[in-house]
């Protein structure tokens, strides 16, 4: 078995930013690429359920982003549907 030391991550969202931190806490030299020129609020929203906050404890950001978090009572989900 081949052992990895080195991967390119493409995308730095959510998902490509928790790759690359799991594998470089791992030992493995991650490049993350990122098409946008800077990493800002584009306007939405991300909802988190209980599991994604499990997930980011796992990583060891799980508090940094409830001190970010909005969390409110309700929800109301819609579509054009409807």
């Amino acid at each position: 078995m081949t052992h990895v030391t080195s991967a390119i991550i493409v995308g730095g969202g959510i998902g490509g930013a928790a790759t690359a931190l799991s594998l470089a806490r791992q030992g493995i030299k991650v490049m993350l690429l990122e098409k946008a020129h800077e990493i800002g609020e584009i306007g939405a929203g991300i909802q988190l359920g209980p599991n994604a906050f499990s997930a980011l404890d796992s990583l060891g950001v799980g508090d940094v982003a409830r001190q970010r978090a909005v969390f409110t009572d309700h929800i109301t989900m819609m579509d054009a549907v409807n």
